[in-house]
């Protein structure tokens, strides 16, 4: 989804987007390509609504009040602002109240870019590169990150992290969270990971031996982040996949930005003191 502002004709790509109803409203949240996370209503309204703190509130607008984000919409013949089916009516919102960093973004224009989700992909080539990251392995921070290219053009990445991990958790969450990024099925798609642990599941036949074998490894002890292989089992039967092994820190460009998107996510799950 491509959101176009009116206060200065930016463009702004809403990625990994769901459309909920929420107190009679189609409310569209996401992230956008900067990080930011998005969220506003179905109805397209120009007239400002009410002032605060000296600027136009515009319907469609996101507003941050008291770390809550809310979207102005419009009900029964006047605005209110929503979130999880709270609902404020615009006169509960004063001069005094407390904004903090509240955003001032009147979505005048919205499009979907369907030919992500209609288009004949029978033929398309996605090329995933992923990488993991653990500060300290086992049970530190750890981030994932994944890079999909379409036709070798970049489509979409994907990141994130947790508190403790591993590392291998680490690298099998990226190619899971950008398989579940990228959903449909049928697709043709190279994971491109500078994991062995990851790539050997299913080049040397690991996935299938211990499917056999009830998850359990050969010596008869339960196959280690068995959740993780089986969540992406379930999505690798899905499409047509293949895995290869990329040689890491040795300047493939995509692997390097996979690289540094993981480390900054693990940095940004680690302990403060």
């Amino acid at each position: 989804m491509v959101l176009r502002l009116n206060s200065n004709g930016k463009m702004i790509y809403l990625k990994n987007y769901t459309v909920e109803d929420m107190a009679g409203f189609q409310i569209v949240k996401g992230v956008a390509d900067n990080g930011e996370s998005i969220m506003l209503s179905s109805d397209m309204f120009q007239k400002p609504v009410m002032k605060l703190n000296g600027s136009d509130v515009y319907p469609d607008d996101v507003l941050l009040i008291n770390d809550v984000t809310y979207a102005i919409v419009r009900r029964n013949e006047s605005y209110v602002a929503v979130n999880n089916n709270k609902i404020l009516h615009l006169d509960e919102i004063s001069e005094g109240t407390n904004l903090g960093n509240w955003i001032e973004y009147p979505f005048i224009y919205v499009e979907e870019e369907n030919e992500k989700i209609v288009e004949d992909d029978s033929n398309a080539i996605y090329t995933i590169f992923t990488d993991g990251s653990c500060l300290s392995n086992p049970n530190g921070a750890g981030g994932y990150a994944a890079v999909i290219l379409k036709d070798n053009e970049e489509y979409d990445r994907v990141c994130g992290g947790e508190d403790s991990t591993t590392n291998n958790r680490m690298e099998l969450l990226a190619v899971i969270k950008a398989l579940e990024t990228l959903g449909g099925s049928n697709k043709n798609i190279c994971i491109m990971s500078d994991s062995q642990y990851v790539c050997n599941g299913y080049v040397k036949g690991w996935v299938s031996a211990w499917k056999r074998n009830d998850w359990h490894t050969s010596s008869g002890a339960e196959v280690q982040n068995k959740s993780l292989w089986i969540m992406l089992d379930n999505l690798v039967a899905t499409h047509n996949v293949t895995f290869r092994w990329v040689k890491g820190h040795n300047g493939n460009k995509y692997n390097e930005i996979c690289d540094e998107l993981a480390f900054k996510e693990a940095m940004k799950h680690k302990r403060v003191g």
